[in-house]
């Protein structure tokens, strides 16, 4: 983002272009490891299914760590593969690479450490002959020390730095590994399900189950195993200890289930393609190439998205969409048609104000949340709860509410209401319902107006009932 500052002054290429290159990057990388690990049609067919993911098409134009995040996860993978795998000790410049890739990764987001320990007990498991070759090299210690000492350390730096400023209420920065097991609403298979990048996750659970079946015999099983015990591991660590559900919480497990699903399907269409071609006639043995490719090609269309969606399995429901699905709230529209019509004195609400005021171009006056969901801070010299990332003051309760609606006489509110019905009670709903009018609606977005030709709805009301009324003896 720094670097994109040289070269425009437009704020969403400054913050979205990273994202957009890193997830370019991915394909390529995601195809080096699928190369490297189980062979080229295995690259390509990964590559392919990671470049046509709705998921991955949606989270590479969100302007955050994500798509930064996985690619260093699947570099971390590949550089602790190509230091296990080989029969002799340890490359130590893999080794070097490995650490160096693991603390980038963690650096970007605190919660992917959890990968450690499926990184642990693939590299136990695939040297249990060899163990020695493991724990008698210096530099596994001297890596993990390192490791250890990154995650001290920005621990350390991330609690000196909330020390600054006083929070109020829960958040994100709260989150601790919490024993999730003890909860009755814990699934286990919950991030194994959530690592999908297809909308619905009933396609590569199947291919995972193959690729279980496969790691007994397949030429490429010592791979295999290693990835699925590091891909299992992980998504189990992050069931077990994460109280979190976000899928952006699994987007660096992605690649994983990715390459693994290739494998197995590449799989299948190898043993339709060739399976025992001595003898066999060259027509005989294209069409077999056909039907092989053909059987590729339709689990990577099938499993997109675009073509078929498993509504009536909601339990197999994954986090991606179709990418013909508008799903972003119009931000820019509603704010736009705020901005063309305010007055001197006018006075702005939003339940996102972080998004309004980019769209808007100026401030927002206040941040309404009526029923606390989103951690705030506190204001240095007033008794006053500010939004996190603009200091707009907030409207915590409906008394609030009604002292802004006494003190100005011109009040746009530009509401979401997927996300208002999560901030606000019942209570300030109802109270914004009753004093304000509604302006435009957009998709995904209303604006609010109340003005001094406002009536309140129980006028309203009353007002239709008696033209009702009139209306059948004096009307014709």
């Amino acid at each position: 983002s720094a670097l994109m500052t040289l070269l425009t002054d437009d704020d969403r290429l400054i913050v979205r272009t990273p994202t957009v290159i890193w997830g370019t990057l991915t394909i390529l990388v995601i195809y080096l490891v699928g190369r490297t690990m189980f062979g080229r049609w295995v690259g390509i067919t990964a590559a392919a299914m990671y470049s046509f993911s709705p998921l991955c098409l949606e989270m590479c134009h969100i302007g955050r760590y994500y798509s930064q995040l996985q690619i260093l996860a699947l570099l971390t993978i590949y550089f602790f593969y190509r230091l296990i795998e080989p029969r002799g000790p340890l490359n130590r410049r893999m080794l070097c690479l490995t650490v160096l890739a693991f603390v980038c990764m963690f650096l970007s987001w605190e919660g992917s450490a959890l990968i450690a320990p499926g990184l642990v007990a693939a590299a136990l498991f695939h040297r249990r002959n060899r163990l020695r070759t493991i724990f008698a090299e210096p530099g596994v210690w001297i890596g993990g020390a390192l490791v250890l000492a990154v995650v001290v350390a920005q621990s350390s730096h991330r609690a000196c730095v909330q020390t600054l400023r006083m929070l109020y209420g829960s958040g994100s920065t709260d989150v601790a590994l919490t024993p999730m097991w003890s909860y009755p609403g814990f699934d286990p298979w919950y991030y194994v399900r959530l690592a999908s990048w297809s909308g619905d996750a009933l396609l590569p659970i199947l291919a995972l189950f193959l690729a279980v079946i496969l790691s007994a015999r397949h030429r490429h099983r010592a791979a295999l195993r290693i990835l699925l015990i590091t891909f299992l591991g992980a998504a189990f660590v992050h069931a077990i200890a994460l109280p979190v559900t976000a899928k952006r919480y699994a987007y660096d497990l992605l690649p994983m289930l990715v390459l693994l699903s290739a494998t197995a399907v590449v799989a299948i269409g190898e043993r339709l393609a060739w399976g025992d071609p001595n003898g066999r006639p060259a027509a005989l043995r294209l069409y077999a190439r056909g039907v092989g490719s053909f059987v590729v090609l339709t689990f990577l269309v099938l499993s997109c998205s675009m073509v078929t969606q498993f509504d009536e399995l909601p339990t197999w429901r994954g986090a991606g969409s179709n990418p013909n699905t508008y799903r972003v709230p119009e931000h820019e529209a509603a704010s736009q048609f705020v901005a063309a019509r305010l007055e001197p004195g006018d006075v702005v609400i939003s339940n996102v104000p972080h998004a309004t005021d980019r769209c808007l171009g100026r401030k927002t006056d206040y941040w309404v949340q009526t029923q606390l969901h989103l951690q705030a801070i506190l204001d240095d010299k007033r008794s006053l709860a500010l939004h996190r990332l603009t200091g707009t003051p907030m409207i915590a309760n409906v008394a609030q509410l009604e002292d802004v609606f006494a003190r100005h006489a011109r009040i746009w509110f530009i509401s979401f209401p997927s996300f208002h019905g999560v901030t606000n009670s019942e209570a300030g709903s109802e109270y914004i319902r009753q004093h304000m009018d509604v302006v435009y609606e957009g998709f995904g977005s209303v604006v609010f107006l109340r003005s001094d030709r406002h009536r309140p709805a129980a006028v309203l009301d009353r007002t239709e009932a008696a033209l009702r009324r009139a209306g059948r003896p004096l009307l014709p």
